[in-house]
């Protein structure tokens, strides 16, 4: 009976340790596939793109925007799967409160001291290497009274963040208001873009309203778009390159 004892304690041991084994595999799987993109059923798709990258731009010291390869991959049947680093190069990083928000912001940041970069589109390459559009999601929504577009972006930070607060300005008969509502996490984020504009009234002109946060939008499917450099005709296309946030520098 004792042996028998034994034996089962020394079988359940071995499992256990087998147990831990998997479960450590599993974490280095995990972090080693870092974040993954995953497109399809792309809207204005084309076949002349055979590459994609993910791409942000930094500013050196020098005050030259540089562009910075985050990730690439290869465009196959008529979509892309792009694995982000993890733990993408010390040199992408830049301080977020410093450096991607004007002086004068109002918004509350949890921690200052917090490092990060964001892009907000992937990059579409043709067979030699030249860079001919943009893939970015989208969603609008256009009522005889206002417009309205929902987009990502892509965030990844050095510790965990929040950012509140709203900002209201008027220019030019416009009035713009911007609240943030983020609680980041270390690590690579999806942060959500929500930006409607309409006409008030005679005195109060238009209004422009941008919600950035971290929940996703209910009810809200984001589509894959392409957008081809040399067709800036289609009505997206005023969106295209505008998905920074209104009041962050953008590194272009």
């Amino acid at each position: 009976m004792i042996k028998n004892l034994y034996l089962k304690k020394k079988y359940f041991l071995l499992n256990l340790c087998l147990l831990v084994l998997f479960i450590s595999s599993c974490k280095k799987d995990k972090i080693d596939q870092g974040f993954i993109i995953k497109a399809m059923d792309i809207v204005n798709n084309s076949d002349l793109v055979k590459k994609v990258k993910a791409v942000t731009y930094i500013e050196n010291e020098e005050f030259i925007t540089e562009e910075k390869i985050i990730a690439e991959a290869d465009y196959i049947n008529d979509g892309f799967e792009l694995k982000l680093p993890h733990v993408p190069s010390s040199d992408l990083l830049i301080n977020v409160a410093d450096d991607l928000f004007e002086e004068g912001a109002s918004y509350h940041f949890s921690d200052k001291n917090v490092k990060g970069f964001i892009f907000d589109a992937i990059n579409a390459y043709d067979q030699t290497n030249n860079e001919i559009g943009i893939f970015y999601l989208l969603k609008e929504i256009e009522t005889p009274t206002d417009y309205t577009f929902y987009t990502a972006f892509w965030m990844y930070l050095d510790k965990d963040l929040s950012i509140y607060g709203e900002d209201n300005k008027v220019k030019f008969n416009v009035r713009t208001v911007v609240n943030f509502e983020l609680k980041l996490n270390k690590g690579w984020n999806i942060v959500y873009f929500k930006n409607r504009d309409w006409y008030e009234d005679s005195e109060n002109g238009f209004v422009t309203s941008t919600l950035i946060t971290d929940v996703k939008p209910k009810n809200i499917r984001l589509q894959w778009n392409f957008f081809d450099y040399n067709n800036f005709v289609k009505t997206s296309a005023r969106q295209a390159n505008s998905f920074f946030i209104r009041d962050l520098k953008t590194k272009r």
